[in-house]
């Protein structure tokens, strides 16, 4: 909406904890830009703000942070162990094929591990897997679980897309239509997170 004000992630964390709401887990991603470096504070500076926040709400162990650029895991792992990390990735930033490591993956070539993502999203100590929704498939998921990674691809605005990807084995979704995702779990007869007031 024109004129709407995007709250910072301490508003985020206080709107929870307002509405009494710390059951709910936040998926904080750290929106940075390797290949244009001027947008941005630097990634540790970056990394080392967020995961402030986070610490100062006492939150670890209900957010997860995840990122493209995978130099941030690197460092949320540094100042925060015990911050689960997820690797967020798409075809344009794994690159897969081309000469030299994606300014996105930490120094990574995924083509050292063969085009594998999810052995490529466990060298940088990642525990979740993000993937674009067009890069899922059974191979990819049962690749990921093998590696003990989760799959969480992104993101998902079609009824029929969630079922393939629920088919598929994935073990989460992203989705900017969480009510249409109720509906197709509740179809599947799948446990429903609680649901909490728009307004605390």
């Amino acid at each position: 909406m024109p004129g709407t004000r995007i709250p910072t992630l301490d508003e985020v964390y206080a709107l929870t904890e307002r509405a009494h709401a710390t059951a709910v887990h936040l998926n904080v991603e750290t929106k940075i830009d390797p290949t244009q470096p001027a947008q941005t504070v630097d990634p540790d500076t970056f990394t080392r703000k967020v995961t402030e926040v986070i610490e100062r709400h006492h939150a670890v162990w209900r957010t997860t942070l995840q990122s493209f650029d995978w130099r941030t895991l690197r460092i949320s792992e540094r100042l925060t162990p015990r911050l689960r990390r997820v690797a967020l990735i798409d075809a344009s930033t794994a690159q897969v094929g081309q000469p030299g490591p994606s300014p996105w993956l930490a120094g990574i070539d995924v083509d050292d591990y063969h085009g594998d993502v999810p052995a490529a999203a466990r060298a940088v100590h990642a525990q979740i897997l993000s993937p674009d929704q067009a890069l899922v498939t059974e191979d990819l998921v049962r690749e990921s679980h093998r590696l003990g990674l989760p799959v969480v691809p992104w993101t998902v605005e079609d009824p029929a897309a969630m079922n393939a990807l629920i088919d598929a084995g994935v073990d989460g979704i992203i989705t900017d239509y969480p009510d249409r995702l109720r509906r197709v779990m509740a179809d599947r007869h799948m446990p429903l997170p609680r649901p909490y007031p728009a307004t605390p």
